[in-house]
């Protein structure tokens, strides 16, 4: 399969790199540098780890137990749908020409040449990585709801509490983070879209989105709404933190 690497145009090469190094450097900067300054990420994390100390102190669990298998079928719901989404852009590959001089109709798209094939393929690895994050996020709330299934019944020791709340708050951040990291991902499939019009339209949809994720995460109205004086997180072990790697 000739993904046009050779003959790709300057332009299409500088929009794919500027692409890559825009969506690598936006998730890394919200991941390590910008992870405790006002945003939407850091208030949920409160709000989870909120909810995880008056998780144990009821005697009555069921809402929680229901609420975490809301948040699960929300979760599997995106991964069957990006897995239907990665299945049709391969049947696209494989139509081979046919599909080239379909999109090449299209209003709007940019020539049938200048590596289709390899527009085709980007916007199938972000599809591919977003089914892997989504798949990720719905383990770490099968591991969460085990983790709430086993906390002893109220009244719990103080110590006790304060060990499960910083586990189960690592694993329902990590769930919701990863969650995050995939819909980022339907974002720039869109910017992506964009590049079978032509590569400065690619260009200028990765500014757009980079734009309005910014302002959503860090400047929106939802944001200030969220952000009603909970207490910040206190300093978490490798074991409890919904920052480590995993």
């Amino acid at each position: 399969m000739d993904l046009g690497l050779v003959a790709l145009p300057l332009l299409d090469l500088v929009a794919v790199l500027v692409f890559g190094a825009c969506w690598g450097l936006y998730a890394f900067a919200t991941a390590r540098w910008w992870q405790d300054r006002p945003s939407i990420a850091h208030v949920m994390r409160r709000h989870r780890r909120q909810w995880l100390v008056a998780f144990m102190a009821r005697e009555n669990r069921i809402g929680d137990t229901n609420l975490v298998g809301h948040l699960m079928r929300s979760v599997t719901f995106f991964a069957s749908t990006t897995i239907l989404i990665v299945g049709g852009l391969i049947a696209v590959l494989g139509a081979g020409e046919s599909a080239e001089r379909t999109v090449a109709e299209l209003p709007l798209t940019q020539g049938a040449g200048s590596a289709w094939v390899l527009k085709v393929v980007v916007l199938l690895l972000v599809f591919v990585y977003a089914f892997f994050k989504f798949t990720w996020a719905a383990r770490q709330f099968n591991y969460l709801s085990v983790l709430m299934g086993g906390a002893p019944d109220a009244p719990v020791a103080p110590e006790t509490a304060a060990l499960l709340v910083e586990r189960m708050s690592g694993r329902n951040s990590r769930a919701g983070d990863n969650f995050n990291a995939g819909l980022r991902a339907y974002y720039f499939a869109l910017a992506v879209l964009a590049w079978f019009a032509h590569p400065a339209a690619f260009l200028a949809a990765t500014a757009l989105v980079l734009v309005v994720l910014w302002r959503r995460e860090y400047h929106s109205h939802t944001l200030k709404l969220l952000d009603f004086g909970l207490p910040d997180e206190p300093p978490q072990s490798a074991a409890g933190s919904g920052r480590d790697s995993r």
